[in-house]
This record gives C-alpha cells, structure tokens and sequence, in this order.
C-alpha cells in the first residue's frame, strides 16, 4: 500500500526533487495547469482537465461557462499564466459552475470537446454502465445473505481466473485451519485450548 501511495504521488516528487520546495495542499487543483480542478456544481461536482496552450480549446471553455470575455483577457492568455493567475481565476469559474448540475455542465463542455467529467458518488460508481461493462462490481455467495455485491479486483489476466474467492469469512469460521495446517497442533490440543476459553 505504501509502495501504491508513494507511485501516484510521483507529480509532488518531481516537482520537490527539481525545486526542492516543499508542496502544499492544492486541494483537486493541478500544479501546473489550469483549469485542472473539481468544481462544485449546483447538485455536485465536475472536473475539468484543460492541459493546453491551445488558444481555441481555451476560447471553446470560455463560451462554454458562459464566461466568453476570459478568452481575451491576458492574465489568462496561456496555461502558464492561468497557473500563475489561478487564484484571480478560479472564483470566476466557481461562481459560474455553481449555476449548473453536473449533468449539465457535462453536455455544455463535451459538446465543443473540454475534458472533463463527474465527481461520483460511491452509489453512481457503482450504477455506471462503464463500470459495469468491466465487470468492477461483481456477486459473492454468502452463508446468510445469499449474494451479496462486492468491488471486484482490477487485474484480468489471460489464463487465470481473478477476483473475490468469496465473502469474508464469519468470527472463527477459520480457526481450527490455522491451528490445525499453519500451527500444526492436533485434534486434542485444539480441544484442550477450546475447553480453557482460548478459542
């Protein structure tokens, strides 16, 4: 798990190792583009990823939000002065996000083609028909609650079955095989510590 944290963090790493400056919290912000950030919505929350110098695709995200004159004003003429002029610029496009539901916001940026996309909840992850497709929630038989639905492993491989073995097991359910394979003690030891209370 360490290992898997200190992967996605390679952005702060690098940013660190080549300046030698200590990152802040950004929040969902990027260091070093903008707009690259969730913003809040009137029902929820939507992620636009604009990572460009294109002036068009910068133009396209202003008319989108409705804020048309942004394209012009030179504070914001490139990525790197957007990054630079960030905090001028965010609470301009949070008051206009804050307008719209997700779903609208949606169908206003992918239409001329802007990145982005919802912030979910766990109950939307688990209805997406993307997800779905992937086979990401799958069914596990369970001793009492007949099948119960649990997030499935992501790793598919060519000629091995992955995933769930099945629900987790009950208190002790396991106990006298681990004392019996992995501890090796025998029937009458197991009886005698289940007669002490042990187990």
């Amino acid at each position: 798990m360490l290992d898997c944290h200190v992967s996605l963090m390679e952005n702060a790493f690098s940013r660190y190792f080549a300046t030698h400056e200590e990152p802040e919290r950004l929040g969902s912000r990027h260091p070093a583009a903008a707009p690259f950030q969730a913003f809040e919505t009137s029902d929820g929350h939507v992620v636009v990823a604009l990572l460009t110098d294109d002036e068009s695709a910068w133009a396209r995200f202003c008319v989108a939000v409705g804020l048309p004159k942004l394209a012009s004003d030179p504070r914001f003429a490139n990525n790197r002065l957007r990054t630079d002029n960030h905090g001028d610029l965010e609470p301009l496009l949070a008051g206009a996000f804050r307008t719209q539901t997700t779903e609208a916001w949606l169908q206003r940026l992918q239409e001329p083609g802007i990145p982005c996309a919802p912030v979910n909840n766990v109950s939307q992850v688990s209805a997406d028909p993307q997800v779905a497709h992937r086979g990401m929630i799958t069914e596990v038989p369970h001793a009492t609650l007949g099948s119960w639905p649990v997030a499935n492993t992501p790793f598919r491989f060519s000629a091995s079955e992955a995933g769930p073995q099945g629900a987790s097991p009950a208190l002790g359910e396991h106990t006298e095989v681990v004392l019996r394979g992995d501890l090796g003690l025998s029937a009458g030891e197991i009886e005698e510590l289940r007669e002490k209370g042990v187990i």
